[in-house]
């Protein structure tokens, strides 16, 4: 990986709050269920707003006119600051980028 990206196995939710989230692209690797791993994230999006807590996890499948988007092999806790982000949905959204996409993706994963 270069510069901008860091992957790193989730130990625990202690060592994982100490972070650093210092990269573009900070990806923690995890044995949790697509359940915790949600959750994780949605307490994670609510105590620390400036960033962007997404799960990944092959129970999550990701669907987006018939093809299948997601990785599909390790659950992951995707961590990236939230404002970039946001300035790119916006751009994204003036276009026909998320037209074809499902409204509980689009709740999953732009709704945050």
């Amino acid at each position: 990986m270069d510069g901008n990206v860091s992957v790193k196995m989730f130990t625990n939710f202690e060592e994982f709050e100490k972070g650093p989230w210092d990269k573009e692209v900070n990806i923690y690797v995890t044995d949790m269920t697509a359940w915790d791993l949600q959750e994780a994230a949605v307490e994670y999006n609510r105590r620390y707003p400036a960033y962007l807590f997404l799960e990944e996890h092959p129970d999550l499948t990701e669907e987006v006119d018939g093809f299948l988007v997601n990785q599909g092999e390790y659950g992951m806790m995707i961590v990236q600051q939230r404002a970039p982000l946001e300035e790119a949905r916006k751009a994204l959204q003036k276009t026909e980028y998320y037209d074809k996409w499902s409204p509980e993706m689009k709740e999953r994963i732009i709704d945050r």
